[in-house]
């Protein structure tokens, strides 16, 4: 993860402060946080595989991926 996190810097900021990946996150981001649900931003999946999701929401354990890259081979 460290590798992807250098290879694509968060330096969109979202309305509550947060900085995320890209500008399609910064607008799932805002809309999240416009709504009035609780989430969280980029964090390791509870499995034993080195995964992360983009948001997660506690109520209702939903996770949200952005499969924003997915024309290029080395995301897939």
């Amino acid at each position: 993860m460290s590798n992807f996190r250098q290879k694509f810097e968060a330096k969109h900021r979202a309305a509550d402060g947060h900085y995320v990946r890209s500008k399609a996150e910064m607008l799932i981001d805002n809309w999240l946080y416009m709504a009035g649900i609780v989430y969280a931003y980029e964090r390791k999946l509870p499995i034993e595989e080195d995964l992360y999701y983009d948001f997660y929401l506690p109520t209702g354990k939903v996770y949200i991926e952005f499969w924003g890259l997915e024309d290029d081979p080395k995301y897939a």
